[in-house]
């Protein structure tokens, strides 16, 4: 079964703003826009929902193009964070888990322990 997991681990296919650019919803991209703007206290706009997932080459939500556990993998030509052999002790992807809202990191990091078991059952 194939799946689009971004390289930390999210499934792109459930993210809200993969969605909302897949569909072409206005509506939903401003939604979205103010919600993460209030939640990560930064300035993002609706047309900055335009995500294609972080391993494919085209437009990318702003925070995307310059995450850090994203460059790591595209220079380690990591599948997945899974995948490498740093995880789950890298300090990278905890950086990031550690800004995630809720408990977010937590699905994150349940899908990540998935592939690292069973790789067959997302690629």
């Amino acid at each position: 079964m194939n799946k689009l997991i971004a390289i930390c681990g999210i499934n792109c296919e459930k993210c809200e703003a993969f969605i909302a650019a897949k569909n072409s919803d206005t509506g939903k991209k401003t939604e979205i826009a103010e919600k993460w703007s209030k939640q990560f206290n930064m300035k993002i706009t609706a047309e900055d929902i335009n995500c294609t997932g972080c391993k494919i080459e085209g437009p990318h939500i702003g925070y995307c193009s310059m995450c850090e556990v994203r460059k790591c993998g595209i220079s380690r030509k990591a599948e997945n964070c899974a995948l490498c052999n740093e995880y789950p002790a890298c300090a990278t992807l905890n950086n990031f888990f550690k800004m995630m809202p809720g408990s977010g990191s937590d699905k994150i990091k349940k899908t990540l322990d998935e592939i690292k078991i069973n790789k067959n059952k997302f690629y």
